[in-house]
């Protein structure tokens, strides 16, 4: 497979690479020292909105939910799943079929496959950086600066086929002063998790370096009664230098290189009808071998015109995945699914933004090209067929956008915006045929491809907002937009039925919402009321046959989701911070055009229907309390987090279940060793099982097939900042 080419699009000044605004910077609050949980309500700045100064969340007329380093460090965050739990109407879950791969919904939009060649609902943002695929997305929170969680179409400034919403993540920028971060870590089962940063100037004030490395090794959580040992065996590390280099008071370069390793069993799946909720009897253990490298620049210069900046960032980005698993769960060796891709990406975003009087200008230009090789091998070895079958995608995206924020009548704000999009895939498919494999899942090879095609996507999203101040402490806002998602090609083509294309998916959204921060900031209140119009709805259509999965993309519906979501932070003295929030969605269905029960008709029986992923009902309850003793610092937290059922698929024969997560931990820092904090802590304590995937079977005897989520875990850490 070819390497992308990088060109220099944009006029881009690629002496370096970037991720989001460099002024947040000195804006975010650092988490240095043990985190109070009096952070949570401290003020939040956004980087999201791209203006030249980062905005107090609380100012932001949007639905977003907004981590800083301090908030995610007092509530005890370690990855990005768990984070999940405590937003409203959003789920950040891990697929499952394939180790790494996300399979995040917002307001019930999601995917539900690992299909690279459909684009995701949900956007995610690395250090500013579109991520292709939901390959390699499942992260943990360690040296992270931020995490923006993006609620609703982004079509303006996030404009990259996010219908649902966008999740963007910040690592942590090296300070000006010499620091060593580290942590250690234990959980039952023999989990063992290390990390470590060490940052501070190089030689002066101008160029400031960091070196973070992560490390974990999870023996296996999953008892396997077939084969008698714990399946889940994995090892994943990354390591991350990062330079920042500020050759003048107007300049700054940051540069972040980063390489990441997953490596284990292949992913652990459960057959209801042979294995309780946490153990398995699969007969294949499989393997997953999933790679990652980038590099990411930002160039921020500050210019004299309307006191602004030109921002200038780009990456590039390679991940390698292969993986082999049992796809039935049964006792004895019944069928494999292997799953191998290669892709490359590489984008490039100038921008403006600068302030002319009351009006906040952002306006720049947006270049992306991708490309990969997919291929998978179905195997039934009862049955002695062997499958191999994929294809090869070549995509360049191009944007323009413009939004600006006029301040009117001392109390009002006019926010008006659009961005011009265009997607060009062009596609070679190979579609499954057992008799006559043109693919080797092996050499990761094809040798001939009978489907060939290309086609240009295009698309206008607009945006209007207005918002009024109440006062100093409240605000209100309407807002409409505009989302998109590129149509495409089904890579993963199994039937007789054309591998595509299909066509756009577009949204419209419109949203009332209430923002405050009463009593001298000790309480801090968020609302939010959404309709949302979904046209051309995009779905993987998943049956399965005798010989396997059977995966269909087209545009299936139309429907509509509307709801409320609401957080709350509140300071009830002495140490105690209570946080809150709860969401509430109703989708259904407008008209239908795709046989999605697949009984052979398009009626009101498809219509009747769940849309997948999609939770009635979240809520979140926390408790966060610390205090200073003479012996040191006490820390206690307590929360309960909730997740109504939901169905997995468009015929809603895989259930999700509903999910209680309580989750508590105790630390202590001892006064003598103030840079020295030991925390224990429980995951799931209610040990409730969870899954993200949950796929019906033809065979061997019909049911289902599901990729559980770990159950109770208990551990400690000791972290250690100088």
């Amino acid at each position: 497979m070819h390497k992308i080419r990088m060109m220099p699009v944009m006029g881009l000044t690629c002496a370096a690479f970037v991720t989001q605004p460099a002024v947040a910077q000195s804006t975010e609050p650092r988490a240095d020292e043990t985190a109070p949980v009096s952070a949570l309500l401290e003020g939040v700045v956004v980087t999201a909105t791209k203006k030249t100064q980062a905005e107090d969340l609380q100012e932001v007329p949007a639905s977003i939910s907004a981590f800083g380093a301090a908030q995610l460090e007092a509530m005890q965050v370690r990855n990005i799943e768990s984070l999940a739990f405590s937003m409203p109407n959003v789920a950040l879950d891990a697929l499952g079929t394939v180790k790494g791969v996300a399979s995040f919904s917002i307001r019930g939009l999601g995917v539900n496959s690992s299909i690279p060649s459909i684009e995701p609902a949900v956007g995610t943002f690395v250090d500013g950086i579109y991520m292709g695929t939901n390959y390699g997305v499942v992260v943990d929170t360690f040296d992270l600066e931020a995490i923006e969680v993006l609620r609703g179409p982004q079509g303006v400034l996030f404009g990259r086929n996010v219908t649902g919403g966008a999740v963007s993540i910040r690592t942590r920028r090296p300070g000006d002063e010499f620091a060593i971060n580290g942590r250690l870590g234990y959980e039952d089962y023999g989990n063992v998790l290390a990390s470590g940063s060490i940052e501070g100037p190089l030689g002066g004030p101008k160029l400031l370096a960091k070196l973070t490395g992560y490390y974990n090794d999870d023996p296996g959580y999953f008892k396997n009664r077939f084969t008698g040992r714990d399946d889940g065996e994995t090892r994943t590390w990354f390591v991350r230098p990062t330079l920042v280099f500020m050759p003048t008071d107007d300049i700054t370069t940051t540069l972040i290189v980063e390489h990441s390793d997953m490596t284990g069993d292949g992913p652990v799946n459960r057959n209801p009808r042979y294995a309780s909720k946490f153990e398995t009897v699969s007969g294949e253990v499989g393997f997953s071998d999933l790679t990652a490298s980038s590099v990411v620049s930002e160039t921020v210069v500050n210019v004299g015109l309307g006191d602004g900046s030109i921002t200038n960032i780009a990456g590039y980005r390679e991940v390698d995945n292969k993986s082999l698993f049992d796809i039935d769960g049964v006792p004895t060796a019944y069928g494999t699914l292997g799953n191998s891709l290669e892709q490359d990406q590489f984008s490039d975003e100038l921008r403006y933004a600068g302030r002319f009087g009351s009006t906040d200008l952002v306006t720049g230009l947006y270049y992306f090209e991708q490309d990969f090789l997919y291929i998978e091998r179905t195997t039934v070895d009862q049955s002695g067929l062997v499958g191999d079958y994929g294809g090869h995608q070549d995509q360049q995206s191009f944007g323009v956008f413009v939004n600006a924020d006029i301040g009117f009548a001392d109390k009002y704000t006019l926010g008006l915006g659009g961005r011009y999009s265009s997607d060009r895939k062009s596609v070679k498919v190979n579609t499954r045929n057992f008799a006559d494999s043109l693919c080797n899942f092996d050499t990761r090879t094809c040798s001939a491809y009978p489907f060939q095609d290309s086609k240009t996507f295009t698309s206008f999203t607009p945006r209007v907002m207005l918002k009024y101040d109440i006062n100093d402490d409240s605000n209100a806002y309407v807002s409409y937009t505009k989302g998109y998602r590129s149509g495409g090609y089904n890579i993963r083509s199994q039937t007789a039925a054309p591998p595509g294309p299909f066509d756009d998916e577009k949204s419209d959204a419109y949203e009332v919402g209430f923002k405050s921060a009463l009593l001298d900031r000790r309480l801090l209140l968020n609302i939010g009321v959404f309709y949302q119009e979904i046209g051309n709805l995009q779905r993987e259509t998943s049956y399965s046959l005798p010989t396997g999965q059977v995966t269909i993309i087209g545009n299936a519906a139309d429907a509509r989701i509307q709801g409320i979501e609401a957080e709350i932070t509140y300071s009830a003295g002495r140490g105690l911070v209570l946080k809150g929030s709860v969401g509430k969605t109703d989708a259904d269905y407008v008209t239908v055009f795709a046989d999605l029960n697949r009984d052979g008709v398009v009626d009101q029986h498809d219509k009747a229907l769940k849309l997948p992923r999609q939770a009635p009902l979240t809520y979140s309850i926390g408790a966060y309390f610390d205090r200073e003793l003479n012996a040191g610092s006490l820390g206690l937290q307590v929360s309960l987090d909730h997740r109504d059922a939901s169905f997995f698929n468009d015929a809603n024969t895989g259930p999700l279940p509903a999910v209680d997560n309580l989750y508590a931990s105790v630390s202590f820092a001892p006064a003598r060793m103030e840079s020295v904090k030991f925390t224990v802590y429980g995951k799931n304590l209610l040990d409730e099982f969870n899954t993200g995937n949950n796929s019906p079977l033809a065979f061997p005897s019909g049911g289902n097939v599901n990729f559980p989520v770990k159950g109770r875990v208990v551990g400690g850490d000791v972290t250690v900042k100088f």
